[in-house]
This record gives structure tokens, sequence and C-alpha cells, in this order.
């Protein structure tokens, strides 16, 4: 059977050993504790999509941290007003705003 071939099985391995060994030093460690609840559903669902918990955690986290970011916006200090009291009369500024 051509699938037992080593020319064919051991290129694969190589392949997925690097990926393991990759993903594992990049990652970091950590703790989370989740509610009793969270954390039997969430071993629930993995058993279902054959995945371990700690990779859907970690799919979220990604997932989350993308939808959030970490940058700012562009236009923040993108303009200079040449006022150096600007901050001690932000309330004075900005009321009105947002209703």
């Amino acid at each position: 059977m051509l699938t037992n071939s080593p020319c064919l099985v051991a290129p694969c391995m190589a392949v997925a050993t690097w990926y393991i060994w990759y993903h594992m030093n990049d990652s970091q460690k950590t703790t989370v504790y989740l509610d009793r609840a969270d954390y039997q559903q969430l071993k629930a669902l993995a058993r279902r999509q054959g995945r371990k918990p700690a990779e859907l955690v970690r799919e979220a986290v990604a997932v989350y941290t993308r939808q959030r970011g970490t940058s700012l916006p562009r236009s923040l200090g993108s303009g200079h007003s040449g006022k150096r009291n600007l901050s001690e009369r932000a309330e004075q500024l900005l009321r009105g705003l947002g209703r």
C-alpha cells in the first residue's frame, strides 16, 4: 500500500513534528480559571469537534484580541491646538457631546 511507504510518511511526519515544535516553542503558558459550567461546556464542545479544550481557548483569545485590537485611532495626536491648557478644559469642551 502506498500510504505505508517510508518515502511518503517521513516527510509528513517531519512537517508535523516541526509544526508542533514551532507552535509549542512560540507559546506562552498561562492559567485561566473558568466557572465549572463554562469549563464543562468547553470540554463538550472540544469533544464534539475532536479538538482539545486548550486549542479552543487559544482560538477564542486570538479572535477576541484581533477584534478588540490594541492599536490607537490614527487620528489620535494628529492635530495640534497650540493651547497648553486643553486637558484642563476637557470637560468644558466636551460638554454636550454624545447626547
